[in-house]
């Protein structure tokens, strides 16, 4: 009888009360994100409408291969206005849509689409009338976003132990400052080598002082970042300005992989890179991996999530997060 008195209770109210509120709340934001993101990419329409297309005349030409490429594309021609009239149309259609309706889950991927439309427009407009190097601009997008792409993963794996780190920025130009310097006088190599060590020394400050210490990580950023960009800059000043052959580390070259470099477009954009690059895309399957494929990974996230409990099994949430 007690089972069954107790089956029968009536179930309190009050938490289906408050996930209906925290419903309703989050429908809100999330129709008010959807009118904001929509207005943004209608203002982008609006641009490209009545700035870019008054100031286009004739065609732009877009270069699809370089002079060394093995197989050669013919340059691809558009009319100038006439493309940019299609982009807006699209922004605004997508704009519209996006404020009235919105794409609910597909949000993400919408505003991917749309800025990558509106970029295509600023390429319209910049090549109006002259031909512009597609292909080149491809390479060298790929090539120097590699530094973005290694902060990226930092801030990554940092994030996902639970440590919040914005320094990334002064780590980077401290590793970036030694290895320039290293490399001017030893090699490309020992100069690679510098810049590691100077970022990991950094990285080694931010989480001595986060971890053991307990303070304030972004404190620690920002003083990281401010402290080299300090440094690097009175150093530039005082000593590589004075001396330009300390500001002249060779440069790696591209290594070209047979058959695949050979690929229209693709091919040197992935295929024809320095090793730096390539490093980066192994190390952006490698992290990949081992975060959500491995033990070690299960246990980063866990730190990062939930660090009483991770403690509470054994795993040392210090040694996971200096790690």
């Amino acid at each position: 009888m007690g089972i069954m008195n107790q089956a029968s209770a009536p179930v309190p109210t009050e938490s289906y009360e408050l996930t209906g509120k925290r419903t309703k709340e989050l429908t809100k934001r999330q129709i008010r994100k959807a009118r904001i993101s929509g207005i943004v990419l209608l203002l982008l329409s609006a641009l490209v409408m009545l700035v870019f297309v008054p100031a286009v005349s004739g065609v732009s030409t877009f270069g699809l291969s370089t002079p060394n490429d093995a197989i050669q594309l013919d340059s691809l021609a558009v009319p100038s206005a006439g493309s940019l009239w299609v982009l807006s149309s699209v922004l605004a259609f997508l704009g519209a849509t996006q404020f009235f309706r919105g794409f609910q889950g597909r949000t993400t991927m919408i505003l991917g689409i749309s800025f990558g439309v509106f970029a295509l427009a600023l390429m319209v407009w910049a090549a109006s009338g002259q031909e512009f190097s597609l292909i080149s601009m491809l390479v060298a997008t790929v090539s120097r976003s590699t530094p973005i792409a290694l902060g990226a993963l930092s801030g990554i794996l940092c994030e996902r132990s639970g440590v919040v780190n914005i320094g990334i920025e002064g780590m980077l130009l401290g590793g970036a400052f030694t290895g320039v310097v290293m490399g001017s006088l030893l090699g490309g190599w020992v100069g690679l080598l510098a810049a590691t060590l100077t970022g990991g020394v950094l990285a080694l400050l931010l989480a001595v002082l986060a971890v053991k210490f307990r303070v304030d990580q972004i404190i620690i950023g920002v003083v990281i970042n401010i402290l080299v960009l300090g440094l690097t800059s009175f150093l530039t000043a005082q000593v590589l300005v004075k001396k330009p052959e300390l500001n002249d580390a060779p440069i790696f070259p591209s290594i070209k992989i047979p058959v695949l470099g050979d690929i229209p477009i693709i091919g040197p954009m992935f295929f024809n890179q320095t090793i730096i690059v390539y490093g980066m895309f192994v190390l952006i399957g490698s992290v990949t991996f081992l975060l959500f494929r491995t033990r070690w990974g299960l246990r980063t996230r866990a730190v990062g999530e939930n660090p009483r409990v991770a403690d509470s099994l054994g795993v040392s949430v210090a040694t996971v997060r200096y790690l």
